[in-house]
């Protein structure tokens, strides 16, 4: 940005969660991309997930006051991510959605998974298909990452989703799946 930093900056508002993330693997060294809310600035608004209450928030970035919030089915562990007039974010209830920025209305929803199959994890109820990525947009298309189970065992592929940005009545139209180690299956 050509804007310039000013010189003297001060504190407007702080905002104060009533509980602390809740992640996934709170045990874990390795994992812990959710040891906090990931907060995004868009225009004039600070968004962010709870990993605690399945909250979609926006906050006014000048006052502070909270703009709209959204309820989801699930914990939101990754950030989400805004383009044009729209938020998009996945949680661990296995849904892609677009949010308007302007009211956090739900334009759109994409599940993940083939079904609605629930299951315990992190002592909630989550989709079996939970989001294990942040959404990005590239090209104006929206897309997440869902853990999708083996047949066998444990979770041998990913499932990556590309939402349709430009028809708030359509949810998507690419599906492709990818292993470990990022080669397409059909």
């Amino acid at each position: 940005t050509s804007e310039a930093i000013p010189n003297q900056l001060a504190l407007r508002w702080t905002f104060r969660s009533p509980h602390p993330p809740r992640p996934a693997w709170p045990n874990s060294d390795r994992i812990d991309f959710d040891l906090v809310f990931h907060p995004i600035i868009a225009g004039d608004l600070v968004i962010f997930g709870s990993s605690v209450d399945d909250r979609v928030v926006a906050i006014d970035a000048k006052t502070g006051a909270t703009r709209w919030t959204f309820i989801t089915d699930a914990p939101i562990r990754f950030a989400p991510c805004a383009w044009e007039d729209r938020a998009f974010v996945a949680g661990d209830d296995g849904w892609l959605r677009a949010l308007s920025l302007t009211d956090g209305k739900e334009l759109w929803k994409f599940r993940g998974g083939p079904d609605n199959r629930m299951i315990l994890g992190n002592e909630r109820m989550i989709s079996k298909w939970p989001a294990r990525g942040g959404p990005v947009v590239i090209d104006g298309k929206p897309y997440a990452k869902f853990l999708a189970p083996s047949r066998t065992s444990g979770p041998e592929y990913s499932r990556d989703v590309r939402g349709d940005a430009w028809d708030m009545n359509q949810s998507t139209d690419v599906v492709n799946f990818t292993d470990a180690n990022g080669n397409l299956n059909p």
